[in-house]
Protein backbone atom coordinates (compact mmCIF):
# COMPACT_ATOMS: atom_id res chain seq x y z
CA UNK A 1 0.00 0.00 0.00
CA UNK A 2 1.35 3.31 -1.37
CA UNK A 3 2.00 6.27 1.74
CA UNK A 4 -0.79 8.30 0.32
CA UNK A 5 -3.31 5.58 0.22
CA UNK A 6 -2.16 4.95 3.73
CA UNK A 7 -2.99 8.67 5.01
CA UNK A 8 -6.20 8.46 2.68
CA UNK A 9 -7.57 5.41 4.81
CA UNK A 10 -5.83 6.82 8.51
CA UNK A 11 -7.63 10.02 7.54
CA UNK A 12 -11.29 7.85 7.08
CA UNK A 13 -10.55 6.20 10.00
CA UNK A 14 -10.16 9.60 11.97
CA UNK A 15 -13.21 11.26 10.42
CA UNK A 16 -15.20 8.21 11.01
CA UNK A 17 -14.31 7.68 14.42
CA UNK A 18 -15.12 11.65 15.22
CA UNK A 19 -18.37 10.98 13.32
CA UNK A 20 -19.83 7.88 15.24
CA UNK A 21 -20.77 9.89 18.48
CA UNK A 22 -23.46 11.76 16.99
CA UNK A 23 -24.97 8.78 15.90
CA UNK A 24 -24.84 6.44 18.68
CA UNK A 25 -27.60 6.61 20.56
CA UNK A 26 -30.75 5.83 19.53
CA UNK A 27 -29.82 4.73 16.50
CA UNK A 28 -30.02 0.89 14.66
CA UNK A 29 -25.95 -0.21 13.61
CA UNK A 30 -27.08 -0.17 10.02
CA UNK A 31 -28.56 3.66 10.16
CA UNK A 32 -25.32 4.41 12.05
CA UNK A 33 -23.40 3.21 9.70
CA UNK A 34 -25.24 4.86 6.26
CA UNK A 35 -25.14 8.42 8.35
CA UNK A 36 -21.24 7.52 8.72
CA UNK A 37 -20.58 7.19 5.59
CA UNK A 38 -22.88 10.10 3.86
CA UNK A 39 -21.57 12.40 6.17
CA UNK A 40 -17.87 10.99 5.04
CA UNK A 41 -18.54 11.07 1.86
CA UNK A 42 -19.31 14.81 2.32
CA UNK A 43 -16.04 16.04 3.25
CA UNK A 44 -15.16 15.26 -0.52
CA UNK A 45 -16.82 18.17 -1.99
CA UNK A 46 -16.99 21.95 -1.55
CA UNK A 47 -18.43 23.16 1.53
CA UNK A 48 -20.74 26.17 1.36
CA UNK A 49 -18.09 28.33 2.34
CA UNK A 50 -15.48 27.18 0.46
CA UNK A 51 -17.66 26.95 -2.79
CA UNK A 52 -18.82 30.70 -2.33
CA UNK A 53 -15.09 31.79 -2.20
CA UNK A 54 -14.29 29.80 -5.67
CA UNK A 55 -16.82 31.81 -6.80
CA UNK A 56 -15.45 35.20 -5.49
CA UNK A 57 -11.74 33.98 -6.76
CA UNK A 58 -13.13 32.98 -10.09
CA UNK A 59 -14.92 36.49 -10.33
CA UNK A 60 -11.77 38.60 -9.63
CA UNK A 61 -9.68 36.64 -12.11
CA UNK A 62 -12.15 37.00 -14.54
CA UNK A 63 -12.88 40.67 -13.93
CA UNK A 64 -9.26 41.56 -14.15
CA UNK A 65 -7.09 38.65 -16.48
CA UNK A 66 -10.26 37.45 -18.39
CA UNK A 67 -10.89 41.21 -19.28
CA UNK A 68 -7.62 42.03 -19.99
CA UNK A 69 -6.99 39.44 -22.32
CA UNK A 70 -10.45 39.56 -23.64
CA UNK A 71 -9.79 43.25 -24.66
CA UNK A 72 -6.36 42.31 -26.34
CA UNK A 73 -7.80 39.61 -28.78
CA UNK A 74 -11.14 38.30 -27.91
CA UNK A 75 -10.33 34.72 -28.98
CA UNK A 76 -7.59 34.45 -27.48
CA UNK A 77 -9.26 35.81 -24.28
CA UNK A 78 -12.18 33.43 -24.44
CA UNK A 79 -9.40 30.56 -24.49
CA UNK A 80 -7.91 32.17 -21.48
CA UNK A 81 -10.93 32.58 -19.53
CA UNK A 82 -12.34 29.76 -20.21
CA UNK A 83 -9.92 27.05 -20.18
CA UNK A 84 -7.48 28.50 -17.60
CA UNK A 85 -9.50 30.85 -15.23
CA UNK A 86 -12.40 28.37 -15.41
CA UNK A 87 -11.13 24.84 -16.35
CA UNK A 88 -7.34 24.90 -15.03
CA UNK A 89 -7.88 27.44 -11.97
CA UNK A 90 -11.05 25.43 -10.54
CA UNK A 91 -9.76 21.62 -11.38
CA UNK A 92 -5.99 22.80 -8.80
CA UNK A 93 -8.34 23.96 -6.38
CA UNK A 94 -10.05 20.67 -6.48
CA UNK A 95 -6.93 18.56 -6.73
CA UNK A 96 -5.56 20.82 -3.40
CA UNK A 97 -8.93 20.24 -1.38
CA UNK A 98 -8.72 16.88 -2.55
CA UNK A 99 -11.62 16.83 -3.70
CA UNK A 100 -13.72 13.79 -5.08
CA UNK A 101 -13.99 14.94 -8.79
CA UNK A 102 -16.87 12.41 -9.97
CA UNK A 103 -18.98 13.64 -7.27
CA UNK A 104 -17.74 17.47 -7.31
CA UNK A 105 -18.14 17.96 -10.69
CA UNK A 106 -21.03 14.99 -11.55
CA UNK A 107 -19.08 13.45 -13.79
CA UNK A 108 -21.75 10.60 -14.10
CA UNK A 109 -22.70 8.76 -17.21
CA UNK A 110 -26.38 10.06 -18.25
CA UNK A 111 -29.18 7.66 -19.40
CA UNK A 112 -29.46 7.31 -22.84
CA UNK A 113 -31.84 9.72 -24.94
CA UNK A 114 -31.16 12.00 -21.52
CA UNK A 115 -28.51 14.35 -23.92
CA UNK A 116 -30.69 14.07 -27.07
CA UNK A 117 -33.60 15.34 -24.79
CA UNK A 118 -31.83 18.37 -22.97
CA UNK A 119 -30.32 19.16 -26.86
CA UNK A 120 -34.42 19.28 -27.87
CA UNK A 121 -35.23 21.13 -24.79
CA UNK A 122 -32.82 24.04 -25.44
CA UNK A 123 -33.53 24.41 -29.25
CA UNK A 124 -37.00 24.40 -28.28
CA UNK A 125 -36.22 27.07 -25.37
CA UNK A 126 -34.34 29.16 -27.31
CA UNK A 127 -36.95 31.41 -28.72
CA UNK A 128 -39.21 32.03 -25.62
CA UNK A 129 -36.02 33.09 -23.69
CA UNK A 130 -34.89 35.33 -26.19
CA UNK A 131 -38.78 36.67 -26.30
CA UNK A 132 -38.11 37.39 -22.53
CA UNK A 133 -35.10 38.62 -23.18
CA UNK A 134 -36.53 41.22 -25.73
CA UNK A 135 -38.76 42.17 -23.02
CA UNK A 136 -36.19 42.80 -20.02
CA UNK A 137 -34.13 44.79 -23.00
CA UNK A 138 -36.97 46.79 -23.75
CA UNK A 139 -37.79 47.47 -19.93
CA UNK A 140 -34.42 48.56 -18.63
CA UNK A 141 -32.99 50.55 -22.46
CA UNK A 142 -35.81 53.21 -20.82
CA UNK A 143 -32.96 53.65 -18.20
CA UNK A 144 -29.72 52.69 -19.65
CA UNK A 145 -28.85 53.39 -23.39
CA UNK A 146 -27.70 50.40 -25.15
CA UNK A 147 -23.89 50.63 -25.97
CA UNK A 148 -22.83 49.90 -29.22
CA UNK A 149 -20.49 47.16 -28.41
CA UNK A 150 -23.58 45.46 -26.72
CA UNK A 151 -22.62 42.44 -28.14
CA UNK A 152 -18.77 42.14 -28.09
CA UNK A 153 -18.71 38.62 -29.80
CA UNK A 154 -17.33 39.52 -33.55
CA UNK A 155 -20.26 38.43 -36.03
CA UNK A 156 -18.60 35.42 -38.50
CA UNK A 157 -18.01 36.60 -41.50
CA UNK A 158 -17.02 32.82 -43.60
CA UNK A 159 -17.63 29.23 -43.00
CA UNK A 160 -14.80 28.68 -41.71
CA UNK A 161 -15.20 31.51 -38.95
CA UNK A 162 -18.71 29.98 -37.80
CA UNK A 163 -17.11 26.84 -37.03
CA UNK A 164 -14.59 28.67 -34.97
CA UNK A 165 -17.08 30.55 -33.39
CA UNK A 166 -19.26 27.88 -32.26
CA UNK A 167 -15.74 25.81 -30.88
CA UNK A 168 -14.83 29.13 -28.86
CA UNK A 169 -18.05 30.78 -27.89
CA UNK A 170 -20.45 27.84 -27.43
CA UNK A 171 -18.43 24.48 -26.77
CA UNK A 172 -16.02 26.33 -24.46
CA UNK A 173 -18.44 27.96 -22.70
CA UNK A 174 -20.54 24.99 -22.54
CA UNK A 175 -18.19 22.70 -21.26
CA UNK A 176 -16.43 24.78 -18.71
CA UNK A 177 -18.85 27.40 -17.39
CA UNK A 178 -20.93 24.25 -16.16
CA UNK A 179 -18.21 22.62 -14.27
CA UNK A 180 -18.34 25.68 -12.30
CA UNK A 181 -22.38 26.40 -12.14
CA UNK A 182 -23.47 22.93 -12.04
CA UNK A 183 -20.71 20.83 -11.05
CA UNK A 184 -18.77 23.04 -7.71
CA UNK A 185 -21.30 25.44 -6.89
CA UNK A 186 -23.94 23.53 -7.80
CA UNK A 187 -22.41 20.62 -4.88
CA UNK A 188 -21.23 22.80 -2.85
CA UNK A 189 -24.98 24.14 -2.42
CA UNK A 190 -26.24 20.65 -1.66
CA UNK A 191 -27.63 21.53 1.91
CA UNK A 192 -30.14 23.71 -0.07
CA UNK A 193 -33.39 21.85 -1.20
CA UNK A 194 -33.01 21.50 -5.05
CA UNK A 195 -35.06 24.26 -6.40
CA UNK A 196 -32.98 26.75 -3.80
CA UNK A 197 -29.77 25.36 -5.53
CA UNK A 198 -30.91 25.45 -9.07
CA UNK A 199 -32.29 29.34 -8.92
CA UNK A 200 -29.12 30.12 -6.78
CA UNK A 201 -27.03 28.74 -9.07
CA UNK A 202 -28.69 30.29 -11.83
CA UNK A 203 -28.92 34.07 -10.56
CA UNK A 204 -25.28 33.52 -10.03
CA UNK A 205 -24.87 32.21 -12.91
CA UNK A 206 -26.89 35.43 -15.02
CA UNK A 207 -24.61 37.76 -12.38
CA UNK A 208 -21.28 36.08 -13.29
CA UNK A 209 -21.64 37.87 -17.07
CA UNK A 210 -21.44 41.17 -15.37
CA UNK A 211 -23.86 42.85 -17.98
CA UNK A 212 -26.22 44.54 -16.94
CA UNK A 213 -27.81 43.78 -20.37
CA UNK A 214 -27.46 40.37 -20.60
CA UNK A 215 -28.48 38.73 -17.00
CA UNK A 216 -31.92 37.09 -17.86
CA UNK A 217 -31.34 35.52 -20.48
CA UNK A 218 -28.53 33.26 -18.35
CA UNK A 219 -30.74 33.42 -16.10
CA UNK A 220 -32.92 31.26 -17.43
CA UNK A 221 -31.00 29.75 -18.67
CA UNK A 222 -29.56 28.43 -15.95
CA UNK A 223 -32.80 27.28 -14.66
CA UNK A 224 -33.03 25.04 -17.06
CA UNK A 225 -29.86 23.65 -17.06
CA UNK A 226 -29.94 23.17 -13.39
CA UNK A 227 -33.02 21.19 -13.55
CA UNK A 228 -31.27 19.58 -16.16
CA UNK A 229 -28.39 19.18 -14.44
CA UNK A 230 -30.47 17.45 -11.20
CA UNK A 231 -33.00 15.50 -12.66
CA UNK A 232 -30.16 13.68 -14.80
CA UNK A 233 -27.70 13.41 -12.42
CA UNK A 234 -25.35 14.29 -14.88
CA UNK A 235 -23.30 17.40 -15.74
CA UNK A 236 -22.96 15.82 -19.06
CA UNK A 237 -26.82 16.75 -20.58
CA UNK A 238 -25.96 20.24 -19.34
CA UNK A 239 -23.37 20.62 -21.16
CA UNK A 240 -24.68 19.39 -24.39
CA UNK A 241 -27.48 21.80 -23.62
CA UNK A 242 -25.53 24.73 -22.51
CA UNK A 243 -23.46 24.31 -25.99
CA UNK A 244 -26.64 23.86 -28.05
CA UNK A 245 -27.84 27.45 -26.62
CA UNK A 246 -24.95 29.26 -27.62
CA UNK A 247 -24.04 27.37 -30.66
CA UNK A 248 -27.72 28.79 -31.70
CA UNK A 249 -26.81 31.95 -31.01
CA UNK A 250 -23.75 32.03 -33.47
CA UNK A 251 -25.90 30.18 -36.22
CA UNK A 252 -28.67 33.38 -35.93
CA UNK A 253 -25.60 35.75 -36.01
CA UNK A 254 -23.65 34.11 -39.20
CA UNK A 255 -27.00 33.65 -41.49
CA UNK A 256 -29.19 36.81 -40.05
CA UNK A 257 -26.26 39.60 -39.73
CA UNK A 258 -26.59 40.51 -43.26
CA UNK A 259 -30.42 40.61 -43.23
CA UNK A 260 -29.90 42.74 -40.12
CA UNK A 261 -28.13 44.97 -41.71
CA UNK A 262 -29.88 45.56 -44.79
CA UNK A 263 -33.03 46.44 -42.32
CA UNK A 264 -31.06 48.57 -40.20
CA UNK A 265 -30.26 50.63 -43.22
CA UNK A 266 -34.12 50.60 -44.45
CA UNK A 267 -35.38 51.95 -41.98
CA UNK A 268 -37.58 48.67 -41.46
CA UNK A 269 -37.27 47.98 -38.03
CA UNK A 270 -40.60 48.95 -37.38
CA UNK A 271 -42.07 45.34 -37.39
CA UNK A 272 -45.19 45.58 -35.21
CA UNK A 273 -46.70 48.11 -37.76
CA UNK A 274 -46.35 45.62 -40.57
CA UNK A 275 -47.78 42.71 -39.18
CA UNK A 276 -50.94 41.16 -39.74
CA UNK A 277 -53.52 40.55 -36.53
CA UNK A 278 -53.28 36.64 -38.27
CA UNK A 279 -49.43 36.70 -37.86
CA UNK A 280 -49.22 37.58 -34.40
CA UNK A 281 -52.06 35.02 -33.21
CA UNK A 282 -50.05 32.82 -35.12
CA UNK A 283 -46.76 33.64 -33.13
CA UNK A 284 -48.48 33.63 -29.96
CA UNK A 285 -50.10 30.01 -30.81
CA UNK A 286 -46.62 28.50 -31.96
CA UNK A 287 -45.00 30.37 -28.53
CA UNK A 288 -47.58 28.38 -26.56
CA UNK A 289 -47.00 25.16 -28.43
CA UNK A 290 -43.65 25.49 -27.81
CA UNK A 291 -43.80 26.23 -24.22
CA UNK A 292 -45.82 23.45 -23.88
CA UNK A 293 -43.05 20.74 -25.16
CA UNK A 294 -40.47 22.25 -23.07
CA UNK A 295 -43.27 21.12 -20.14
CA UNK A 296 -43.88 17.95 -21.18
CA UNK A 297 -39.83 17.21 -21.79
CA UNK A 298 -38.80 18.70 -18.61
CA UNK A 299 -41.68 16.75 -16.69
CA UNK A 300 -40.64 13.67 -18.42
CA UNK A 301 -36.91 13.71 -17.73
CA UNK A 302 -35.44 10.98 -15.62
CA UNK A 303 -35.55 11.45 -11.82
CA UNK A 304 -32.41 9.97 -10.68
CA UNK A 305 -31.35 9.95 -6.76
CA UNK A 306 -29.01 12.31 -5.80
CA UNK A 307 -25.64 10.10 -4.57
CA UNK A 308 -24.88 12.06 -1.81
CA UNK A 309 -27.59 12.45 0.76
CA UNK A 310 -27.11 15.62 3.14
CA UNK A 311 -27.70 14.99 7.07
CA UNK A 312 -27.39 17.81 8.32
CA UNK A 313 -28.64 21.55 7.87
CA UNK A 314 -26.95 25.11 7.06
CA UNK A 315 -25.78 27.17 9.82
CA UNK A 316 -25.52 31.13 9.59
CA UNK A 317 -22.02 31.06 8.53
CA UNK A 318 -22.94 29.66 5.58
CA UNK A 319 -26.28 31.91 5.04
CA UNK A 320 -23.58 34.87 4.92
CA UNK A 321 -21.05 33.70 3.01
CA UNK A 322 -23.87 33.06 0.08
CA UNK A 323 -25.48 36.66 1.32
CA UNK A 324 -21.95 38.43 0.83
CA UNK A 325 -21.42 36.74 -2.75
CA UNK A 326 -24.13 38.12 -3.52
CA UNK A 327 -23.72 41.55 -2.36
CA UNK A 328 -20.63 41.85 -4.08
CA UNK A 329 -21.80 40.68 -7.43
CA UNK A 330 -24.73 42.89 -7.03
CA UNK A 331 -21.99 45.61 -5.79
CA UNK A 332 -20.07 45.08 -9.04
CA UNK A 333 -23.09 45.06 -11.62
CA UNK A 334 -24.19 48.61 -10.09
CA UNK A 335 -20.76 49.78 -10.77
CA UNK A 336 -21.11 48.63 -14.64
CA UNK A 337 -24.66 50.31 -14.45
CA UNK A 338 -23.76 53.38 -12.98
CA UNK A 339 -20.56 53.44 -15.48
CA UNK A 340 -22.72 52.89 -18.77
CA UNK A 341 -25.09 55.49 -17.11
CA UNK A 342 -22.42 57.83 -16.78
CA UNK A 343 -20.31 57.05 -20.23
CA UNK A 344 -19.48 59.84 -22.67
CA UNK A 345 -20.07 57.30 -25.31
CA UNK A 346 -23.43 57.73 -24.57
CA UNK A 347 -23.99 61.33 -24.04
CA UNK A 348 -22.48 62.22 -27.55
Amino acid sequence: MSDENKMDNELYDERKDGLESEYTIGTSYENKEANITRKFINYGVPSVSEGSLIYICLTFLFLTLGYVTQSINIYFGIIFTEVVILGVVSYFIAKYKKYDMNLTFSLNRPKRGTILRSIGTMILLYPIAVFINGLFLSLITKFIPLPDNFNAIPVPKSFLSFLVSILLFACLPGIFEELIFRGILFRAFDKMKPWKRIVLTAFLFGLFHYNPFNFIGPFILGIILGFIRYRSNSIVPSMFAHSTNNSIAMFLSYTLSDKAAELETANEIDLASNLSTFTIIFVVVIYILMIYAVYKLLKNYPDYKENVSVVSKMNIKEYVMIAVIIFISLVIMSYMVYVLMHSPLLKS
